[in-house]
């Protein structure tokens, strides 16, 4: 079964790609942001929980119930930072010119860019071929930097919400 020749593609089945890669990446980066909701969700019900039932410090011996939830509360925290991190990503930018040179006229950012010459529509109506196939290329480029950042956050979440998942159990035991 053949897969196609080693001929060269055609622009538009390049574009087709891209496109597809596209749609491919939102997907992504909408499960991120839910995986992160998750982790938020998760880590917010069992630390409520948690919080009710921890004493005043210093009512108890040091190595009571209490430092259990204590430390379920803190493995919760920062788990909760690794999903903020997923929710606001640093970006990187993409290629945004200003004045001569290609100028991403496709990306939110290159969109956004106060600094380029003209407006949007002037900048869109002067872009060449190249220039639409090339924002949409650095586009993906970027989504793919980001969703890359989000992922480790979540998993530094996932890792970090185990452990803090069994000391509040631990602790709802023993308590």
């Amino acid at each position: 079964m053949s897969l196609g020749s080693a001929a060269p593609i055609d622009e538009r089945e390049r574009l087709e790609f891209l496109k597809a890669q596209l749609a491919y990446f939102t997907t992504h980066l909408s499960v991120a942001d839910a995986k992160a909701g998750g982790i938020l969700l998760f880590a917010a019900g069992m630390s409520a929980e948690t919080a009710k039932g921890i004493h005043a410090i210093g009512t108890r011996p040091w190595l009571s119930e209490d430092t259990l939830g204590l430390v379920a509360l803190a493995l919760s925290l920062l788990a909760v930072l690794f999903a903020l991190r997923v929710l606001v990503p640093r970006t990187t930018p993409g290629r945004v010119q200003v004045g001569g040179g290609q100028v991403d006229v496709f990306s939110w950012m290159g969109v956004a860019n106060r600094h380029a010459h003209g407006s949007h529509i002037e900048r869109t109506r002067a872009a060449t071929s190249l220039d639409f196939f090339q924002g949409l290329a650095d586009t993906n480029e970027t989504l793919a930097l980001v969703i890359d950042r989000k992922y480790r956050e979540i998993r530094r979440g996932f890792w970090t919400l185990g452990p803090a998942t069994l000391f509040h159990v631990v602790y709802w035991v023993v308590a």
